[in-house]
């Protein structure tokens, strides 16, 4: 009988980073908690489905791909920072992450929404 062995934090969040920022949200699902909790300064959320709808639209704005400048890891938290390269401009973003039982429980996100926001009052306007 052998034990379980949970994978680490870093494993976690560096896949689940490396999955969404590169364009591939289908493997993302299955690292987040079913009741993740999530903010940011446009959107929040109570589920990982509303999550993944988030994820996915954001993902559409990105141009040239992210730059990840810093991450930092706990036994059960992670924050990454990184630049997000987008069609309203370069987007630096802090994500901090929580998990619970190897899952992404929470994610809180920190940027200026400021661009997206002009971007989409342009894109209405049109």
């Amino acid at each position: 009988m052998g034990v379980e062995v949970q994978p680490t934090t870093n494993h976690v969040v560096r896949s689940y980073f490396d999955a969404w920022s590169t364009g591939n949200i289908a493997p993302v699902h299955a690292l987040l908690a079913t009741d993740l909790v999530f903010a940011g300064p446009i959107k929040q959320g109570q589920s990982a489905a509303a999550y993944i709808e988030v994820l996915s639209t954001f993902q559409r704005l990105i141009t040239t791909g992210i730059d990840l400048r810093s991450e930092l890891y706990s036994d059960e938290q992670a924050t990454l920072i990184y630049t997000a390269h987008t069609v309203a401009g370069d987007i630096l973003i802090a994500e901090h992450i929580r998990l619970v039982n190897a899952k992404i429980a929470t994610i809180t996100l920190i940027f200026d929404p400021a661009p997206i926001l002009a971007f989409r009052a342009a894109q209405a306007e049109q």
